[in-house]
This record gives C-alpha cells, sequence and structure tokens, in this order.
C-alpha cells in the first residue's frame, strides 16, 4: 500500500492577536483519515478550518492510511498586548 503524503499543510495568518483567528489548511494523499488535534478533530483528506487559539498553540495534523501514518505540525502564534498598547499612545 502506498503510505499517505502530507502535501500542504499551512495556517494563514501564522501570527494573530489575541482573539484573533487564523485558518489552517491541508492537502493529503492515500489517507483514509486525518486528525488534528487540540481539539480540531477528525478532518476530511484535505480542507480547511479556521482556528481561535487564547494561546501560541501547535496544531499537529495527522494523515493515516493503509501504509501508515505521518505528522506534520504548524504553529500559530499568539501576540498579546500590542493592540492595547498601541491604543494608549505608549508605542516605541
Amino acid at each position: 500500500a502506498e503510505p499517505p503524503v502530507i502535501v500542504a499543510f499551512s495556517a494563514v495568518p501564522a501570527e494573530i492577536f489575541a482573539g484573533g483567528c487564523s485558518v489552517l489548511s491541508w492537502n493529503t494523499a492515500n489517507a483514509t483519515s486525518v486528525t488534528i488535534d487540540n481539539g480540531v478533530g477528525s478532518k476530511p483528506a484535505s480542507g480547511s478550518t479556521t482556528v481561535c487559539p487564547g494561546s501560541t498553540t501547535t496544531y499537529t495534523l495527522t494523515a493515516t492510511g493503509d501504509g501508515g501514518s505521518v505528522t506534520r505540525s504548524v504553529m500559530v502564534t499568539v501576540t498579546r498586548g500590542w493592540g492595547r498598547r498601541r491604543a494608549a499612545g505608549h508605542r516605541g
């Protein structure tokens, strides 16, 4: 059996402000099941989903097929406080 392949797995944007969201997109081949951790869950072989983590989070995608399983990770960095500081005029 052909092993599964994670063709692409990305988070856009990779850096968000607290309260913001990022879109995870992926494309796999030869996978019979795809799951993403941190509460995302079971997903189709290719697709996208929106995540809104409260703190910096690494999402690991696991693609499983007849030939085994493979994983790939992306990190969504959550930046805190910039908006408040800028709004208060304390930048610089």
